[in-house]
């Protein structure tokens, strides 16, 4: 027969361990937030809008995924009247002023952001410069519309089949890369022959002459490499692993609805995507990381 003081002690214990759990998740969601919330404010550029943007913004989630994208004054428009939708606290007239400031500052056009990063001393390997890429009737588009975001080294470190490229280049247009219908036919005939899977140029290695040198930060390993290529791949690592590390989701399969609710909490916490890249990102997780 169970006494009194038996049932007394099992409710203690039971509000422990929930109390103890908590406590856990808490730790843990407040270490993951942190990872996305470093002081991104000193990359922000001084104008007109900066305020707005600290004031509006951040309230929800960090600037990291804002200065790393690219896009136009239309895009920056969509983006922040949708963010607006969601609760941005922004008056009719301030959502120019913010639009304007974002296209000015994180436009196409704009130049890459500082890493912040000093010399550490040790030996590293050289990042690729633009005289690596090989001549070519791309390499111009390429220089003008992708290294606004991004090192060479994105590009001359990967090699990818045709089907790999395509689908980079498409989130990099939905990312802000400006490149006309013809130039990014050209552009993708351009990386599958230089940096394709079976490309001649794909199986050189870099001068080791030109490999190594004196001072400077070390390289972090790519994440991108342990992401399949498929179109989607690039909306997730423009705007998921501002937040989180991204083993979070490779090391994760669920079924595309599982999928579909995880990208849904993301976007309700601020993430800043399209209703279209939403349904790209969902799919290419179900169709890559999904339950077997």
């Amino acid at each position: 027969m169970v006494t009194s003081k038996s049932k007394y002690r099992a409710l203690f214990l039971l509000v422990y361990v929930m109390a103890a759990s908590a406590a856990a998740l808490y730790a843990q969601d407040s270490t993951m937030r942190e990872v996305g919330r470093r002081d991104t404010t000193a990359e922000m550029p001084d104008g007109e809008g900066k305020g707005l943007v600290l004031g509006a913004c951040t309230g929800c989630h960090s600037l990291n995924s804002t200065v790393l994208q690219r896009k136009t004054a239309a895009g920056w428009g969509r983006t922040v009247r949708d963010m607006v939708a969601r609760g941005a606290q922004l008056q009719t007239d301030e959502i120019d002023i913010v639009t304007s400031y974002l296209a000015r500052s994180f436009g196409p056009g704009a130049p890459p952001l500082s890493t912040g990063e000093k010399p550490t001393g040790q030996i590293r390997q050289v990042a690729a410069t633009p005289e690596d890429l090989p001549e070519g009737p791309a390499k111009e588009v390429i220089l003008r519309s992708c290294t606004g975001c991004h090192g060479v080294d994105r590009i001359t470190g990967t090699r990818k089949s045709e089907a790999g490229w395509q689908a980079s280049v498409k989130d990099m247009i939905r990312l802000g890369a400006k490149l006309g219908a013809g130039e990014t036919t050209a552009t993708v005939a351009y990386l599958v022959k230089h940096f394709g899977n079976e490309s001649p140029a794909g199986q050189q290695a870099m001068d080791p002459a030109r490999m190594m040198r004196p001072a400077g930060p070390t390289r972090a390993a790519d994440p991108a490499q342990s992401l399949p290529d498929a179109e989607g791949k690039g909306l997730i690592l423009a705007n998921c692993v501002q937040c989180h590390n991204l083993r979070y989701v490779t090391e994760i399969r669920k079924d595309t609805e599982g999928w579909r609710r995880t990208v849904n909490d993301m976007i309700a916490r601020g993430t800043q995507i399209t209703k279209e890249e939403a349904e790209i990102i969902v799919r290419y997780l179900g169709e890559h990381l999904t339950r077997r």
